[in-house]
This record gives structure tokens, C-alpha cells and sequence, in this order.
């Protein structure tokens, strides 16, 4: 071995304080029980003592973003595509009558308040600066529900909003917003203990599905939904808007572990039309994506009548809907990731025609 390559060697890349294993000399033949304390040899132990696991788990994978034991959809949300959202919401505010309340609620997703600060700024895009960008351009007679600041305080509590391994929120990050839009129509939420809670364990939604990741499967998920006790029928109605038959708000078990968010209306119908034992003439229109099947169970309470429309399989004319069935209210009910998706725009323009 020539000298350089032994210096080199023999040479420590950083110097080590060394640790004592005892300082008393054994009897012969005495057990030694020895113990190494080996944080006393670290130099730099107030950094790991103090470490935030998220600060050093975070990764991209693909659409996603993996924080510790959470996934987040990364959002790349466009203001061009936002304002075409805008468009479609002032359209169809001028086309229904004119004493039907229109509102809408654009939900922030869990991305925005779950990414750590370090990455923001580097991963994705902020999602109120849209959101506000979005209520500001709307048509004045349109109503906009404030759920970001509702849900917004409450994760603030860490309160359980939405899912680690799923794209969804939960069950009470819906009834957050669900008081959100209470606020804004008028009317006094029902109180989430007058409600049937239930509960289905080990949850592992569409984020653990694509990345298969082990974090994930070692903290899976639960679903926690909530029954309305008053008395309500479902009807759903096929894509061919003739076929029908019975459903339900709330499913009480699921078959998969992948399944827990069917717990929810049973996945997404083209249309619902739920009668409620309220006798108050209020109708409520709901075009939504899946993030609206958690939210449907609260309004059971406050409404004579609602219709709950997904936007990408309804099956009549989203204008001539709302006269031809004397619906008072109507309700957008959006994740800001539809409300700038490209797809989802096509499938609001289609409902118009």
C-alpha cells in the first residue's frame, strides 16, 4: 500500500469524542453490564433531537408528494383555466331564473395546508390566491361560501380533515364546510351529534393504490361518517336518465380495504334525488364532483328536496333542470383541482347543452 493511499485511510473524515463504557475495572469472572449512552458522542444533538420527521421524508412520486405518513396531490392549478370556471358559473347564472339562489364553494384541498414550509414555493402552487381570484371575478348575485377559512381553522386544531393515503376529505373536513355554506344560505346547521356516527377501520385510498408506499400502509386510514336521523328516501337515477333505483346516504360497510370512501352515497351516481321529511319548500341542486358524496348526508335536515348532479355523468340539460323541477337553490360544489381541470371545464360546458 503506498503511503498516500495508507494516510488517507488511516486519516478520520471528522473527529469522533470517544465514549466511555465504564470506568470500574471488573472482579475476574463478574458479569459486565455495560451500557453505551451514544447520543453523548454525537456533536451536533440538539439538531436530531429536535428533528421534524415530515422536513426529511418529503418526495415527489410522480403527481403526488410523499410527507412522512401523508401523500399530497401536487397542485399546478391555472388562473386562465380558473377564469373559464368563472365563465361557466356567470353563464349559468344568467340563464336559471332569477330568484334561484346560486352559490358555489371552491374547496381547498389537503396539499395546501399539509406541505411543509420549506417546500412551498418550490413544490406545486399556494391554492387561495386562486380561490380568491376566482370569488372576485364571479357575477355579484352569485354567493360564494367561505369553506377555506372554516376548514382552515379547524386543521388549524388538527382536527382530522382529510385523508393520508386518498384524495379525499373526510367526513368532518365536509361538515366544516357544510357549516360554510349554512352560513351562506341561510339556514342553522344540524349539530354533528344529532347525527349516527360510525366508524370503518384500516382505509387505504387512491394515493396508496399508485405508490404502493410503505408508509402509507403502515398507518392506514379510517373513515368516520355520519347517519341523518331524520327520515329521507334515495332515488338514483342511471346515465341513461330512465333506469332507477333505491340507494342510501350512507353505507354502513364496504367489501375492500380500497373501498372506505364508498361509504358515501355508494360511490358516484349520475343523479340522486333525495326527499327529506322537511317541509320547508327550499330545493337544492348540487353539481359536484366525488368530493360532494361526503358533504350530501348533512343537508338532509335543511332541505324539502335535493338533487345531487355528478357534473361528468348527468343526464338532462343543467339549465332546463332547474325550472322544470322548481328548484330554489343550486349549489357548485368544487375541490379547486376541478375547478382548473381542463377535463372537468369540457364536462360543465356539456351539461349546458
Amino acid at each position: 500500500m503506498s503511503e498516500t493511499v495508507k494516510k488517507s485511510v488511516d486519516t478520520p473524515l471528522f473527529k469522533v469524542k470517544k465514549v466511555s463504557i465504564g470506568n470500574e475495572t471488573p472482579l475476574l469472572g463478574q458479569e459486565v453490564k455495560a451500557t453505551i449512552d451514544f447520543m453523548k458522542g454525537l456533536q451536533n444533538i440538539d439538531i436530531y433531537e429536535g428533528l421534524d420527521e415530515a422536513e426529511i421524508t418529503g418526495q415527489q412520486a410522480g403527481a403526488l408528494f410523499l410527507v412522512g405518513k401523508t401523500a399530497l396531490e401536487i397542485f399546478h392549478g391555472s388562473y386562465d383555466i380558473a377564469a373559464d370556471y368563472v365563465n361557466i358559473l356567470n353563464t349559468y347564472r344568467l340563464a336559471v331564473p332569477s330568484d334561484v339562489n346560486v352559490y358555489t364553494m371552491v374547496v381547498p384541498t389537503n396539499f395546501e395546508f399539509g406541505l411543509p414550509e420549506k417546500y412551498k414555493g418550490e413544490v406545486g402552487k399556494p391554492q387561495k390566491p386562486i380561490i380568491d381570484e376566482i370569488y372576485a371575478n364571479l357575477d355579484p348575485s352569485i354567493i360564494t361560501v367561505d369553506a377555506y377559512s372554516k376548514i382552515k381553522k379547524a386543521y388549524d386544531r388538527n382536527e382530522y380533515l382529510y385523508f393520508r393515503s386518498d384524495h379525499h376529505w373526510t367526513a368532518l373536513g365536509a361538515y366544516r364546510a357544510y357549516e360554510a355554506f349554512a352560513k351562506s344560505a341561510s339556514f342553522t346547521p344540524t349539530p354533528l351529534m344529532e347525527f349516527e356516527n360510525r366508524r370503518v377501520d384500516e382505509f387505504l385510498g387512491t394515493f396508496y393504490s399508485s405508490t404502493y408506499d410503505k408508509n402509507l400502509k403502515e398507518s392506514p386510514d379510517f373513515v368516520s361518517f355520519y347517519a341523518p336521523k331524520n327520515e329521507y328516501s334515495v332515488t338514483n337515477y342511471r346515465e341513461n336518465g330512465v333506469d332507477t333505483y333505491k340507494g342510501t346516504l350512507v353505507y354502513k360497510s364496504v367489501s375492500n380495504i380500497s373501498h372506505g370512501y364508498l361509504v358515501f352515497m355508494g360511490g358516484d351516481i349520475p343523479l340522486s334525488v333525495i326527499e327529506t321529511d322537511v317541509k320547508n319548500g327550499r330545493s337544492l341542486l348540487i353539481f359536484k364532483e366525488s368530493y360532494g358524496n361526503a358533504f350530501v348526508p348533512f343537508l338532509t335536515g335543511n332541505f324539502e328536496k335535493i338533487y345531487v348532479a355528478d357534473i361528468r355523468t348527468f343526464p338532462f340539460n343543467a339549465v332546463n333542470f332547474v325550472p322544470e323541477n322548481g328548484i330554489t337553490d343550486v349549489l357548485f360544489l368544487n375541490n379547486i383541482i376541478t375547478s382548473c381541470s381542463p377535463p372537468r371545464i369540457r364536462n360543465y360546458l356539456d351539461l349546458m347543452q
